[in-house]
């Protein structure tokens, strides 16, 4: 199956935020989202014209914060990066879709544990690096966790982060409570704090980009303690 020039090498498959898929464009292999959460509605009998207005409106603006973001970030992603961000967006038929190429030479998530201190503690200095640029964009990546933040050898051979999945990132200053998502098990007391209040005004008021840092210190943690916590 070929999806905007992408040629499928697998079936869709269903995840958090929709479905992902695998496919091959220019030789390249690459990691397709199909966000699920809101959908360009068709206009038939079952939608009324209002009904089709507003949830056209509620697609353009999910689909619009989300190519903001990731053109604000697109200056601290390229090859060889700590960064790995969508090298492609698009909309076919009623879904918003981002295209990821691979990341080469992984190291994988169980691996990253065995590795001798001084590689570990250099993982955890370059993914503090590229938190600090991401929120010097003003921006919150917002699930931040062991499977987020991969490793991967660069052209030296030293093991370093690659922070990935940015489908619940939000500007510090532009907090889509509707959007807001993230693994309980690394989230930091504040993001909770917003489910627990429905979303109410005055606990949205505390997120910040310092809701990251909590995050990252779990990650941390797992890693000296050698994935003790968190599950």
């Amino acid at each position: 199956m070929n999806v905007h020039g992408y040629e499928l090498t697998a079936d869709w498959k269903v995840s958090n935020i929709g479905m992902t898929a695998q496919g091959t464009k220019g030789g390249k292999r690459y990691f397709l989202k199909k966000y699920g959460e809101y959908k360009m509605p068709r206009r038939d009998a079952s939608t009324t014209p209002k009904l089709y207005e507003r949830l056209k409106a509620e697609f353009n603006a999910f689909s619009q914060n989300r190519i903001d973001i990731n053109r604000t970030l697109s200056g601290l992603a390229g090859p060889g990066g700590n960064i790995i961000l969508p090298t492609d967006w698009f909309i076919e038929d009623i879904y918003y879709i981002e295209a990821t190429e691979f990341v080469d030479h992984l190291i994988e998530d169980d691996a990253i544990l065995c590795l001798p201190r001084e590689d570990i503690l250099f993982i955890m200095l370059t993914a503090a690096g590229a938190l600090h640029n991401i929120h010097r964009k003003n921006i919150v990546h917002s699930d931040l966790k062991r499977t987020n933040i991969l490793a991967a050898r660069n052209p030296s051979g030293r093991a370093v982060a690659k922070l990935i999945d940015f489908d619940r990132s939000y500007f510090a200053d532009r907090v889509r409570p509707d959007e807001l998502g993230g693994d309980q098990s690394y989230m930091s007391p504040e993001l909770a704090q917003c489910f627990i209040y429905d979303m109410a005004d005055e606990a949205l008021a505390y997120l910040s980009t310092k809701s990251d840092i909590f995050s990252l210190g779990l990650v941390y943690y797992n890693y000296l303690s050698k994935g003790a916590f968190p599950a």
